[in-house]
């Protein structure tokens, strides 16, 4: 049954007794009496939230032995010992959004069966006595929480897989020994940075969010204790220097994540970090790497170092200035991003055997694209953006780049482009911002049945 924001003040007494579900949302509900919400004993769901309630009838459940589902967001709640008695069959149950300081003592103890609690954006301060061993999902995010501790019961074995305690005030990482079957943790937009040794616990976890805290260092006995890690975010943090060295470091991780930090120098064992997929590294200070970084990273597909300092060298046993990184032969990686990177030449061969499908090189004001620059890319790149480099001359070989789909040069000092003679893949041409006075034809024939879209806006076009 659906009452949802009907003005009620009070639950109706007129509905049929034997509804299993009613919807009291968004009405000016202030308090819930046993009378009438006990006429309806068939209930499983029940949703109050979205009201004004401030006061819970102690015991007011106790008829609804087959609750299941009871939302109380969003209203003005404490709680006390007494507010779930009766409500044995109760699975899930969301109090986000009130105004929770404490939790007293056993005040979810008359739910065996509870697997998951939302006491998100509240203003609790402390779990010091977690003892819900039965729960799965618990949902601690934004409140003002600066320690999270289990209950001193040695042999409790806890079910939970999923906790949130991102945007609290946690000093340390939790310890997670007595979480054996945890795969989920978000301590994010917390105070922590972490222990020198091995965590407590946490040998479990697939993803593990530490972003946005105030991390200076990682040390290498923290990470390598966490075998199962698929998902790794650092961003957001004070990290001046990551390693993963050892053979084996991190084996299961697909994605890791050290963008907008401080970093100068990365170090990646060559048989470590073995099912690594993603790496980001946007927004650092990364510069004076040593050439075969990224050369050992078997699985690599997608790499951003957007806004560091990362010299691409040349093919093999080609030119390079001093500390350029090699990105020739990674037979893996599919997508770079090197934009605003302060490039200056990118040599002939830079990419040569890697069979990048996406490569963005914008920003990079007064890049000189050397000839044969992008040689061994004519089969794989189906995304090309030089924007923003100053260009006045494009020595790329357009036309045969037979699988290219979208070509970005926008921002550049380009008049002239390669002739198009040939039927080719391209649907997105971005020209905006150049100096082109004439498009000739002839030059376009090839884009006739493929291009969807093309931009001349800031041209110098004589029509």
């Amino acid at each position: 049954v659906f009452c949802q924001f009907l003005g009620l003040v009070q639950v109706p007494s007129v509905l049929p007794r034997d509804i299993e579900a009613l919807d009291l949302s968004g009405n000016q509900l202030q308090s819930i009496l046993a009378s009438p919400l006990g006429l309806y004993t068939a209930l499983r769901h029940l949703d109050l939230s979205s009201n004004e309630i401030s006061f819970v009838q102690p015991g007011v459940f106790e008829a609804l032995s087959h609750l299941e589902h009871l939302n109380l967001a969003h209203n003005r709640l404490a709680l006390s010992t007494g507010t779930f008695w009766g409500t044995p069959a109760l699975e899930r149950l969301d109090l986000h959004s009130n105004v929770l300081m404490d939790i007293e003592d056993g005040a979810f103890e008359a739910m065996p069966h509870l697997t998951h609690l939302n006491l998100s954006r509240n203003s609790l301060t402390c779990i010091s006595d977690f003892s819900l061993q039965q729960l799965r999902v618990l949902d601690l995010s934004c409140n003002s929480i600066e320690a999270f501790q289990m209950a001193p019961e040695s042999q409790a074995v806890y079910q939970l897989t999923w906790l949130d305690l991102r945007e609290n005030k946690l000093l340390h990482f939790p310890d997670l020994a007595a979480l054996p079957r945890l795969i989920y943790l978000n301590v994010s937009s917390n105070l922590i940075s972490l222990p020198a040794g091995p965590p407590q616990g946490g040998e479990a976890l697939l993803n593990l969010d530490l972003s946005y805290n105030e991390i200076e260092l990682v040390p290498e006995g923290f990470l390598g204790h966490l075998t199962s890690l698929r998902f790794l975010n650092l961003s957001r943090n004070c990290l001046k220097a990551f390693e993963a060295r050892s053979a084996g470091s991190l084996p299961c991780l697909v994605l890791l994540d050290i963008s907008h930090n401080a970093l100068k120098t990365l170090e990646l064992g060559t048989s470590a970090l073995g099912s690594l997929r993603t790496l980001l590294l946007q927004h650092n200070a990364l510069q004076d790497l040593p050439p075969h970084t990224f050369a050992g990273l078997a699985s690599l597909q997608r790499l951003n170092l957007q806004g560091n300092r990362v010299i691409p060298c040349g093919g093999p046993g080609g030119p390079g200035p001093s500390g350029c990184v090699d990105f020739s032969g990674i037979s893996s990686l599919r997508s770079l991003n090197l934009v605003d990177n302060e490039l200056e030449t990118l040599w002939a061969g830079a990419f040569l055997h890697t069979p990048l499908t996406e490569l963005d090189l914008s920003s990079n004001p007064g890049l000189d694209v050397a000839t044969g620059a992008l040689v061994g890319l004519e089969a794989s790149l189906e995304v090309l953006a030089l924007q923003g480099n100053g260009l006045e001359v494009l020595q790329v070989d357009l036309p045969y780049f037979s699988c290219l789909k979208q070509l970005n040069l926008a921002e550049n000092r380009l008049s002239r482009l390669p002739a198009w003679t040939q039927a080719v893949s391209l649907e997105v041409l971005d020209l905006r911002n150049n100096s082109f006075s004439l498009l000739p034809s002839s030059a376009m024939g090839g884009l006739e049945t493929s291009l969807r879209r093309l931009y001349l806006q800031g041209n110098p076009l004589s029509c």
